[in-house]
Protein backbone atom coordinates (compact mmCIF):
# COMPACT_ATOMS: atom_id res chain seq x y z
CA UNK A 1 0.00 0.00 0.00
CA UNK A 2 1.73 3.07 -0.53
CA UNK A 3 2.32 5.84 2.12
CA UNK A 4 0.36 9.19 1.86
CA UNK A 5 2.88 12.14 2.89
CA UNK A 6 1.95 15.16 5.37
CA UNK A 7 4.15 17.15 2.70
CA UNK A 8 1.97 16.24 -0.02
CA UNK A 9 -0.86 18.93 1.35
CA UNK A 10 -2.40 21.27 -1.06
CA UNK A 11 -5.89 23.65 -0.51
CA UNK A 12 -7.45 25.35 -3.89
CA UNK A 13 -9.89 28.03 -3.19
CA UNK A 14 -12.23 29.98 -5.26
CA UNK A 15 -15.57 32.04 -4.96
CA UNK A 16 -18.96 30.17 -5.84
CA UNK A 17 -20.94 31.83 -8.33
CA UNK A 18 -23.90 29.62 -6.82
CA UNK A 19 -24.13 28.15 -3.16
CA UNK A 20 -23.02 24.95 -3.33
CA UNK A 21 -22.11 24.63 -6.88
CA UNK A 22 -18.54 23.40 -7.20
CA UNK A 23 -16.35 26.49 -8.89
CA UNK A 24 -13.28 24.11 -10.31
CA UNK A 25 -10.95 25.21 -7.98
CA UNK A 26 -7.04 25.13 -10.43
CA UNK A 27 -3.73 25.52 -9.52
CA UNK A 28 -3.65 28.92 -9.58
CA UNK A 29 -6.54 29.17 -6.61
CA UNK A 30 -3.62 27.65 -4.31
CA UNK A 31 -3.48 28.93 -0.77
CA UNK A 32 -0.30 29.00 1.06
CA UNK A 33 -0.32 28.22 4.53
CA UNK A 34 -0.32 26.02 6.91
CA UNK A 35 -3.34 23.10 6.69
CA UNK A 36 -5.54 21.59 9.00
CA UNK A 37 -8.41 19.57 7.93
CA UNK A 38 -11.11 17.37 9.84
CA UNK A 39 -12.46 15.47 6.48
CA UNK A 40 -15.77 14.13 8.23
CA UNK A 41 -17.50 15.59 10.98
CA UNK A 42 -21.39 15.57 11.41
CA UNK A 43 -24.32 15.47 13.43
CA UNK A 44 -25.49 11.34 14.63
CA UNK A 45 -28.80 10.47 16.48
CA UNK A 46 -28.07 7.57 18.88
CA UNK A 47 -30.27 4.41 18.25
CA UNK A 48 -31.91 3.37 21.35
CA UNK A 49 -34.50 -0.02 21.23
CA UNK A 50 -35.11 -2.44 23.75
CA UNK A 51 -33.68 -5.49 22.59
CA UNK A 52 -33.23 -7.48 25.53
CA UNK A 53 -29.65 -7.51 25.72
CA UNK A 54 -26.64 -4.89 26.47
CA UNK A 55 -24.51 -3.03 24.18
CA UNK A 56 -24.18 0.00 22.09
CA UNK A 57 -27.29 -0.06 18.92
CA UNK A 58 -25.39 2.23 17.61
CA UNK A 59 -26.40 5.76 15.13
CA UNK A 60 -28.06 7.30 12.43
CA UNK A 61 -25.67 10.06 10.41
CA UNK A 62 -28.09 13.17 9.75
CA UNK A 63 -25.79 15.42 8.29
CA UNK A 64 -21.78 15.54 7.34
CA UNK A 65 -19.89 18.22 6.69
CA UNK A 66 -16.15 19.14 6.25
CA UNK A 67 -13.52 21.97 8.72
CA UNK A 68 -10.90 23.46 7.52
CA UNK A 69 -8.23 25.66 8.82
CA UNK A 70 -5.65 27.37 7.24
CA UNK A 71 -2.95 30.09 8.87
CA UNK A 72 -1.60 31.99 6.09
CA UNK A 73 0.48 34.74 6.53
CA UNK A 74 -0.50 38.42 5.89
CA UNK A 75 1.09 40.23 3.18
CA UNK A 76 -0.13 42.39 0.14
CA UNK A 77 -0.08 41.61 -3.27
CA UNK A 78 2.72 43.73 -3.95
CA UNK A 79 0.50 46.15 -5.81
CA UNK A 80 -1.61 48.70 -4.04
CA UNK A 81 -5.03 48.09 -6.00
CA UNK A 82 -4.53 44.42 -6.32
CA UNK A 83 -6.20 42.42 -3.52
CA UNK A 84 -3.92 39.45 -2.04
CA UNK A 85 -3.59 36.49 -3.25
CA UNK A 86 -5.88 35.09 -0.34
CA UNK A 87 -8.93 37.53 -0.73
CA UNK A 88 -11.38 34.77 -1.83
CA UNK A 89 -11.10 33.61 1.94
CA UNK A 90 -11.75 36.87 3.27
CA UNK A 91 -15.18 36.87 1.03
CA UNK A 92 -16.15 33.63 2.18
CA UNK A 93 -15.84 35.01 6.05
CA UNK A 94 -18.46 37.66 5.57
CA UNK A 95 -16.24 40.72 4.12
CA UNK A 96 -17.00 43.00 1.20
CA UNK A 97 -14.39 44.26 -0.80
CA UNK A 98 -14.18 47.83 -2.60
CA UNK A 99 -11.39 48.39 -4.87
CA UNK A 100 -10.30 51.66 -5.41
CA UNK A 101 -7.95 52.11 -8.83
CA UNK A 102 -4.42 52.77 -8.42
CA UNK A 103 -4.73 53.39 -4.24
CA UNK A 104 -6.38 50.62 -2.09
CA UNK A 105 -8.35 47.89 -1.46
CA UNK A 106 -10.65 48.01 1.83
CA UNK A 107 -12.60 45.43 3.58
CA UNK A 108 -15.67 45.82 5.30
CA UNK A 109 -17.81 43.73 7.20
CA UNK A 110 -21.23 42.64 5.95
CA UNK A 111 -24.53 41.22 7.31
CA UNK A 112 -26.49 39.67 4.40
CA UNK A 113 -25.56 38.51 1.02
CA UNK A 114 -22.23 35.92 1.80
CA UNK A 115 -20.30 34.69 -0.68
CA UNK A 116 -19.03 31.27 -0.21
CA UNK A 117 -16.16 29.11 -1.55
CA UNK A 118 -14.91 25.75 -3.11
CA UNK A 119 -12.35 24.18 -1.27
CA UNK A 120 -10.33 21.03 -2.65
CA UNK A 121 -7.93 19.75 -0.37
CA UNK A 122 -5.24 17.45 -1.38
CA UNK A 123 -3.73 14.90 1.26
CA UNK A 124 -1.47 13.65 -1.56
CA UNK A 125 -3.58 11.63 -3.73
CA UNK A 126 -6.89 12.07 -1.83
CA UNK A 127 -9.09 14.65 -2.84
CA UNK A 128 -11.81 15.94 -0.67
CA UNK A 129 -14.13 18.51 -2.44
CA UNK A 130 -15.47 21.10 0.00
CA UNK A 131 -18.87 22.81 -1.12
CA UNK A 132 -20.10 25.91 -0.03
CA UNK A 133 -17.65 26.99 2.62
CA UNK A 134 -17.86 30.23 5.12
CA UNK A 135 -16.27 30.86 7.98
CA UNK A 136 -14.65 33.39 10.31
CA UNK A 137 -10.96 34.93 10.32
CA UNK A 138 -9.02 36.36 13.40
CA UNK A 139 -6.05 38.79 12.86
CA UNK A 140 -2.63 37.73 14.97
CA UNK A 141 -0.67 40.69 14.62
CA UNK A 142 1.82 40.18 17.81
CA UNK A 143 5.33 41.62 17.64
CA UNK A 144 8.42 39.51 17.11
CA UNK A 145 6.69 37.43 14.41
CA UNK A 146 4.91 36.99 11.32
CA UNK A 147 1.77 38.17 11.14
CA UNK A 148 -0.76 36.06 10.24
CA UNK A 149 -4.67 35.23 9.62
CA UNK A 150 -6.46 32.53 10.82
CA UNK A 151 -9.50 30.96 8.24
CA UNK A 152 -11.73 28.90 10.19
CA UNK A 153 -14.35 27.30 7.54
CA UNK A 154 -16.75 24.72 7.09
CA UNK A 155 -18.46 23.29 3.83
CA UNK A 156 -20.01 20.62 2.55
CA UNK A 157 -19.23 16.89 2.44
CA UNK A 158 -18.67 15.47 -0.88
CA UNK A 159 -16.93 11.99 -0.85
CA UNK A 160 -13.28 11.83 -1.16
CA UNK A 161 -11.88 10.55 -4.73
CA UNK A 162 -8.70 9.32 -5.91
CA UNK A 163 -6.46 12.19 -7.66
CA UNK A 164 -3.98 10.22 -9.73
CA UNK A 165 -2.08 13.38 -10.95
CA UNK A 166 -2.51 16.58 -7.86
CA UNK A 167 -1.95 19.50 -9.04
CA UNK A 168 1.46 21.60 -8.40
CA UNK A 169 0.28 24.75 -6.19
CA UNK A 170 1.10 28.12 -8.37
CA UNK A 171 2.49 30.32 -5.48
CA UNK A 172 3.61 33.50 -7.07
CA UNK A 173 0.55 35.70 -6.00
CA UNK A 174 1.89 35.21 -2.43
CA UNK A 175 3.98 37.93 -1.31
CA UNK A 176 6.85 37.94 1.70
CA UNK A 177 5.44 39.60 4.54
CA UNK A 178 6.36 41.78 7.20
CA UNK A 179 7.85 40.90 10.54
CA UNK A 180 5.81 42.88 13.15
CA UNK A 181 8.60 45.04 14.99
CA UNK A 182 9.49 48.67 15.23
CA UNK A 183 10.08 49.58 12.34
CA UNK A 184 7.91 47.70 10.32
CA UNK A 185 4.79 49.21 12.94
CA UNK A 186 4.64 52.80 12.16
CA UNK A 187 0.68 53.13 13.79
CA UNK A 188 0.05 51.46 17.01
CA UNK A 189 -2.78 53.30 19.16
CA UNK A 190 -5.08 51.93 21.56
CA UNK A 191 -7.72 54.05 23.22
CA UNK A 192 -5.87 57.07 21.92
CA UNK A 193 -2.68 55.97 22.94
CA UNK A 194 0.38 54.80 21.72
CA UNK A 195 1.39 51.61 23.20
CA UNK A 196 4.43 49.49 23.20
CA UNK A 197 2.45 46.22 21.74
CA UNK A 198 4.16 43.00 22.69
CA UNK A 199 0.89 40.38 21.60
CA UNK A 200 -2.57 41.60 19.28
CA UNK A 201 -5.21 39.10 17.97
CA UNK A 202 -8.36 40.87 17.03
CA UNK A 203 -11.20 38.36 16.06
CA UNK A 204 -14.45 39.80 14.32
CA UNK A 205 -16.19 37.14 16.29
CA UNK A 206 -17.93 35.74 13.08
CA UNK A 207 -19.87 32.58 13.77
CA UNK A 208 -20.83 30.40 11.16
CA UNK A 209 -22.90 27.27 11.48
CA UNK A 210 -23.59 24.05 9.78
CA UNK A 211 -27.43 23.51 9.13
CA UNK A 212 -29.45 20.40 6.98
CA UNK A 213 -33.04 20.68 7.67
CA UNK A 214 -35.60 19.82 5.27
CA UNK A 215 -34.77 21.54 2.00
CA UNK A 216 -31.95 23.05 2.81
CA UNK A 217 -28.33 22.14 3.78
CA UNK A 218 -25.95 24.89 4.00
CA UNK A 219 -23.18 26.71 6.05
CA UNK A 220 -24.52 29.90 7.49
CA UNK A 221 -22.63 32.60 9.07
CA UNK A 222 -25.31 33.38 11.88
CA UNK A 223 -24.24 35.82 14.15
CA UNK A 224 -20.72 38.39 14.98
CA UNK A 225 -19.53 38.90 18.52
CA UNK A 226 -15.74 40.85 18.27
CA UNK A 227 -13.34 40.44 20.59
CA UNK A 228 -9.43 41.89 20.97
CA UNK A 229 -6.94 40.77 22.86
CA UNK A 230 -3.69 43.03 23.80
CA UNK A 231 -1.02 43.00 25.87
CA UNK A 232 1.59 45.86 26.44
CA UNK A 233 4.18 47.65 28.31
CA UNK A 234 2.21 49.42 31.27
CA UNK A 235 1.90 53.27 30.79
CA UNK A 236 1.87 55.18 34.12
CA UNK A 237 -1.70 55.88 35.41
CA UNK A 238 -1.46 59.74 35.21
CA UNK A 239 -0.41 59.22 31.04
CA UNK A 240 -3.87 57.14 31.03
CA UNK A 241 -5.73 55.01 33.56
CA UNK A 242 -6.87 51.86 31.67
CA UNK A 243 -7.94 49.79 34.71
CA UNK A 244 -10.54 52.99 35.44
CA UNK A 245 -11.22 53.06 31.95
CA UNK A 246 -12.63 49.43 32.36
CA UNK A 247 -14.47 50.14 35.27
CA UNK A 248 -16.12 52.88 33.76
CA UNK A 249 -16.95 51.00 30.90
CA UNK A 250 -15.60 53.38 28.75
CA UNK A 251 -15.25 53.00 24.81
CA UNK A 252 -11.78 53.45 22.60
CA UNK A 253 -10.27 52.69 19.27
CA UNK A 254 -7.62 50.62 18.22
CA UNK A 255 -5.62 51.38 15.02
CA UNK A 256 -2.77 49.59 13.53
CA UNK A 257 -0.73 49.87 10.36
CA UNK A 258 1.80 46.98 9.13
CA UNK A 259 4.04 48.59 6.06
CA UNK A 260 5.55 52.12 5.88
CA UNK A 261 4.29 54.46 3.91
CA UNK A 262 5.18 54.97 0.27
CA UNK A 263 8.30 52.63 1.15
CA UNK A 264 6.20 49.51 1.29
CA UNK A 265 3.29 50.35 -1.29
CA UNK A 266 1.70 47.21 -1.82
CA UNK A 267 2.33 45.65 0.97
CA UNK A 268 0.68 47.70 3.43
CA UNK A 269 -2.10 46.83 5.82
CA UNK A 270 -4.13 49.15 8.41
CA UNK A 271 -6.79 48.02 10.60
CA UNK A 272 -9.02 50.44 12.86
CA UNK A 273 -11.70 49.29 15.28
CA UNK A 274 -13.49 52.13 16.25
CA UNK A 275 -15.54 51.39 19.44
CA UNK A 276 -13.94 48.79 21.97
CA UNK A 277 -15.25 48.43 25.49
CA UNK A 278 -12.63 46.94 27.80
CA UNK A 279 -13.85 43.95 30.06
CA UNK A 280 -10.54 42.30 31.59
CA UNK A 281 -7.06 44.20 32.83
CA UNK A 282 -4.03 42.38 34.10
CA UNK A 283 -0.50 42.99 35.20
CA UNK A 284 2.18 40.64 33.96
CA UNK A 285 5.99 41.02 33.75
CA UNK A 286 8.25 40.26 31.11
CA UNK A 287 12.42 40.90 31.05
CA UNK A 288 11.08 42.77 34.26
CA UNK A 289 8.81 45.12 32.81
CA UNK A 290 5.50 45.92 34.12
CA UNK A 291 3.05 45.06 30.86
CA UNK A 292 -0.97 44.95 31.19
CA UNK A 293 -3.17 42.44 29.36
CA UNK A 294 -6.04 43.66 28.28
CA UNK A 295 -9.52 42.01 26.82
CA UNK A 296 -12.09 43.98 25.05
CA UNK A 297 -15.33 44.14 23.50
CA UNK A 298 -15.78 44.77 20.00
CA UNK A 299 -19.23 47.23 20.09
CA UNK A 300 -20.10 48.53 16.74
CA UNK A 301 -21.74 52.16 17.07
CA UNK A 302 -23.76 51.31 13.67
CA UNK A 303 -24.24 48.17 11.56
CA UNK A 304 -21.49 46.56 10.75
CA UNK A 305 -18.85 49.32 12.30
CA UNK A 306 -17.12 46.19 13.61
CA UNK A 307 -13.89 47.09 12.04
CA UNK A 308 -12.32 47.93 8.89
CA UNK A 309 -9.24 46.84 7.02
CA UNK A 310 -7.27 48.15 3.73
CA UNK A 311 -4.75 46.41 1.67
CA UNK A 312 -2.55 49.27 -0.35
Amino acid sequence: MAALYEQHQLVLAKIEGTYGVDAAPVAANAMMGTIKVNPLEGNVAKRNNQTGWLGNQGSIRTGSYVTVELAIELAGSGTKDLPPAYAVLYKACGVAEVVTATTKVDYSLIDSNYQSVSLYYYADKALHKVLGARGSVKFGLSAGGIPTLTFSLIGLYVTPSHSATPPTGDFSAFQIPHGVHADTVPVCTFFGQAVNMTELEVDPGMKAVYRNVVNDESVVISSREGSVNITFEEPLVSSVNFFDLAQRSQYGALAYQLGVDVTDAGNIFELAVPQIQITNVSRSYSEGIAHLQLQGDIVPSTRNADLSFTHR
